[in-house]
């Protein structure tokens, strides 16, 4: 049994650590990492005749609210994962 108690706290501190780099890759470089989110959100590229283009988000403050959701949630993963690992170990 204590193998497996092992391999948790391992798995769970590797995603912990994995959330932690790239929260913080996306704070330190903003500006690629802000770019990408907003040519995903407003479907630039896609096809001609698309029907599903309706979908897309113009607006750039919802690109900032997404963009910033998105590194939050990287953070909170990263702190339950801390909190999880500490009841592993």
């Amino acid at each position: 049994m204590g193998h497996l108690r092992v391999i948790k706290t391992l798995l769970v501190a590797g995603e912990r650590y994995l959330r932690e780099v790239v929260s913080y890759n996306n704070i330190v470089n903003d500006g690629s990492n802000y770019t990408f989110v907003e040519h995903v959100l407003t479907m630039d590229t896609t096809f001609e005749g698309n029907q599903l283009k309706s979908r897309a988000i113009g607006s750039t403050f919802l690109h900032n609210l997404f963009y910033w959701l998105i590194i939050a949630s990287e953070g909170v993963v990263s702190l339950l994962c801390l909190f999880r690992r500490n009841q592993y170990a």
